[in-house]
């Protein structure tokens, strides 16, 4: 097999054990990579409507409001009407949600740490440096 398709298979194949090791449960709630995403989203933007999660996890607005419903319920965010337009709803983290993410960042730090143990640094900065230009190549190139 070629270099690329090693390359290729093995990064996909990262990938899939990332999420599957990622997406487990903290505190006896099955956080999934989509609402992950959702949190880390809310806490960046600090209030986003519907529309802009839908958006930016390509999803159709009423799985937007289905995701929105279950973190709701689970304490993660709030759902408060729009001051300005009625009609909207801003979504903004709760505490709990915080917490969450907080926990799940360090977990995340934990298991990276884990994974990148058997490189010695020069490794390590060789890394740095190809995921660096690979994440320059994806943010520029339009696939």
């Amino acid at each position: 097999m070629e270099t690329t398709a090693q390359l290729i298979e093995t990064i996909f194949s990262f990938s899939r054990c990332m999420k599957e090791r990622m997406g487990g449960k903290l505190q006896g709630m099955q956080i999934s990579v989509v609402q992950l995403q959702t949190l880390l989203l809310v806490k960046k933007q600090k209030t986003v409507s519907m529309k802009e999660i839908a958006a930016y996890l390509q999803i159709e607005l009423p799985s937007a409001t289905s995701l929105i419903d279950h973190l709701v319920k689970e304490s993660l965010v709030t759902r408060k009407t729009n001051a300005k337009d009625k009609r909207l709803m801003d979504i903004s983290l709760t505490e709990e949600g915080k917490t969450v993410l907080e926990k799940m960042k360090k977990e995340r730090t934990k298991v990276m740490k884990q994974v990148l143990s058997p490189l010695v640094e020069t490794e390590k900065k060789q890394l740095l440096t190809i995921l660096v230009k690979m994440t320059k190549a994806m943010k520029t190139t339009n696939l």
